[in-house]
Formats: C-alpha cells, sequence, structure tokens
C-alpha cells in the first residue's frame, strides 16, 4: 500500500523494528500519561474506582490497535510521502495533520478545537517524527501506545466512551479537560504536542525528502 507513494517503504523495515515500535510505545505511553497525571494534580481529573478487566475489554483494545495501525499506514505511510513528492514536506505535514485532525469532526462530542488538537497533538506530532526518524513503527507504536493508555484509563477515545480499566471522574473548564470528547480535546497535551513537535523538527536531518533515508 505504501508504494502508491511512488517508493520503496524504507520507514517499515524489518531491521530494528522492534525497538522502534517499542520506542514509539513507550514514547505515546509516556505522553498520555503525563497529560492525565498533571490534570490529576490540578484537580480536574480523579480516579473514582476500578472495573473488572474482561474480554470484551481486551477485544476493545484490540480493536484501537489495529484501528492505530491502519491510520498510519494511511497517513503517515501513504498520504504524508505522497504530498512531500509533489509538495515538499512542509505542506505535507500542514495539510496531513488538518485532514488527520479533521477526520474526527464526526466523532461524538467533536469540536472545531477538538480537531485542531487533534491536528497538533497527533497529526503534527506524529509527523513529526515520520519527517525527523523516517520510522514508521515508531509512529504505529506511538498511535497505539497512546490509544490504549486512555482507554485503559477509562478515557474516551476521540470522544467514543470506553470501558476501561479506571472510572475517571472529569471537572472543571472545557478546555483544560477536553470534556465529552475526552483528554484530546485538552489544552495540555495540544502544549505537550507542540513541543515534542518542535523536538522532532529541531532534530531534523538534511533530507530533502520524508523517505530519502534507508
Amino acid at each position: 500500500m505504501v508504494r502508491w507513494a511512488g517508493r520503496q517503504p524504507t520507514e517499515l523495515t524489518a531491521h530494528g523494528f522492534l525497538v522502534s515500535l517499542l520506542g514509539g510505545l513507550g514514547i505515546g505511553f509516556g505522553l498520555l500519561a503525563l497529560s492525565a497525571f498533571i490534570l490529576i494534580i490540578l484537580g480536574f481529573y480523579r480516579v473514582d474506582g476500578f472495573r473488572p478487566f474482561g474480554v470484551s475489554q481486551i477485544l476493545t483494545l484490540g480493536v484501537l490497535a489495529c484501528a492505530s495501525v491502519f491510520e498510519e499506514l494511511i497517513m503517515r505511510g501513504v498520504a504524508l510521502h505522497a504530498l512531500d513528492r509533489w509538495l515538499g514536506w512542509v505542506p505535507a505535514l500542514t495539510l496531513t495533520s488538518l485532514l488527520f485532525g479533521f477526520m474526527h469532526a464526526l466523532n461524538p462530542g467533536a469540536t472545531l478545537f477538538s480537531c485542531l488538537a487533534i491536528a497538533i497533538e497527533a497529526g503534527l506530532m506524529l509527523g513529526s517524527i515520520m519527517v525527523s526518524r523516517h520510522n514508521l513503527w515508531i509512529c504505529i507504536g506511538f498511535h497505539i501506545g497512546w490509544n490504549l493508555t486512555e482507554a485503559l484509563l477509562g478515557i474516551p477515545v476521540s470522544g467514543q466512551d470506553i470501558r476501561g480499566f479506571m472510572v475517571m471522574k472529569v471537572q472543571g473548564p472545557t478546555l483544560l479537560t477536553g470534556g465529552s470528547f475526552g483528554i484530546e480535546a485538552s489544552l495540555i497535551p495540544v502544549i505537550l504536542g507542540l513541543l515534542v513537535s518542535a523536538i522532532f523538527l529541531l532534530c531534523r536531518g538534511r533530507d530533502t525528502m520524508i523517505g530519502s533515508r534507508t
């Protein structure tokens, strides 16, 4: 599928894929957990109990993981590379970030801000990882780690109410809590996403094409 962009998919090489995948999982888990921890410290989130974890929850996590892989193959594996070849990496990163954000416009509880938030904390951040590291495994791991951490914490995933391991009580301004859409519509992960994106982009090499490294 990624060959649609007119090149060999070197960013999906089997060499070192496990380290890259686990590294992405760690980054995704860490950033989402840090965002939730900040909101807990501020008093906007509170762990209000725990749920038994059964087969249905495991199946839900599996579906979320598969959806994460599919979205990364389409957005960072195909769209970002194709637009990079045609327009350059800056327009490609901008357009795919906005597209990814507004793909969630029909999700429950979605607003203009939630779409822009996802465009930054997911589209821009994951695109920046690809631009900097040229490694789709990191993006896939990140996306899986981010979504599964949300689900396990009992936080809605892009507006989808997931019955996770924890029961999270939310109170306070929607700009900080994310409201019914979940933490992805909170200003906290948006700020963290901007910082992480800036770090990855500053570490970018001199390659003119996103997929030029081997």
